[in-house]
């Protein structure tokens, strides 16, 4: 929502910036509305190009090994097991850590899989 207000007040002119600004804060939802209308008059639908664009995108990052890993490493391990120059780390050492955050992320996957059956069988005790 922030973003389509900002892209908004970009595209007004100077003389009519503040008003809009001020009714901005008074309606937000109108920042949608009008940043939606001036996509649309750019040829950027949400239905079309943004879409197919923003699709692009997605499987660009997952396509990209190092992008996708920092995802995972950044989600699923705690920041106590990076080391502080995770940045610069090595192609190895990267790789190892990438390693780490997938094994936690199947750990995770394997303990939402016990609750669900725990709890199936708790809510259904007569079932074989």
């Amino acid at each position: 929502m922030k973003a389509l207000k900002t892209f908004v007040l970009d595209n007004i002119c100077e003389e009519q910036n503040a008003e809009l600004k001020d009714t901005l804060e008074e309606y937000p939802a109108m920042g949608i509305s009008l940043g939606e209308k001036l996509l649309n008059m750019l040829g950027l639908s949400k239905d079309t190009r943004v879409k197919s664009f923003l699709d692009e995108c997605i499987e660009q990052v997952k396509g990209n090994i190092v992008e996708y890993g920092k995802i995972l490493i950044y989600t699923y391990l705690p920041k106590e097991l990076l080391p502080e120059n995770f940045p610069d780390v090595d192609f190895d050492e990267f790789f190892r850590i990438y390693a780490m955050a997938e094994v936690a992320r199947e750990m995770r996957i394997e303990d939402i899989e016990v609750g669900v059956n725990k709890g199936y069988v708790e809510a259904h005790p007569d079932a074989d």
